[in-house]
């Protein structure tokens, strides 16, 4: 059975957004509005976004944004970017993977689809679309009241 690798999509081409300056702005005008820095991450799904946040945080060059609109900046993100810091991954399946040699975010999404639900149901398996650029974890705008 052949694997599944969907595509992430080009995001900044298909709505013909600037999504550096978009993300620029957004940055400056919370630091202005309540004097907060932020860093912000931009990406096709609600993982890879949380991905690229956490890489905005650590990459000095960046300066606080990361964008993933390409397939290739997917790719590099994800092999910057440690198993154990992958949202979504607890410590158990974190021990489980780095015992099978999967050290980044990369390794698990180049894993078979089929092991991954086998062996991490159905999270693991909507984990592993998102990281592959296909969304199915749905982003909530506001949380709901208690």
């Amino acid at each position: 059975m052949g694997l599944l690798r969907p595509q992430p999509r080009n995001i900044q081409h298909r709505r013909g957004l600037d999504f550096e300056k978009l993300g620029r702005e957004i940055i400056r005008t919370t630091r202005r509005g309540i004097g907060i820095p932020i860093c912000l991450g931009i990406a096709p799904t609600k993982v890879l976004a949380k991905a690229a946040n956490k890489l905005a945080k650590t990459d000095d060059a960046r300066r606080g944004l990361y964008i993933i609109d390409t397939e290739e900046k997917r790719v590099e993100a994800l092999k910057k970017l440690p198993i154990g810091d992958v949202w979504g991954i607890g410590r158990r399946h974190e021990k489980r993977l780095t015992a099978m040699g999967v050290r980044t975010a990369y390794d698990f999404s180049v894993l078979p689809r089929e092991w991954v639900r086998r062996n991490m149901t159905v999270v693991g398996d909507r984990l592993w679309r998102e990281m592959n650029g296909t969304p199915c974890i749905s982003l909530e705008l506001a949380p709901p009241d208690k």
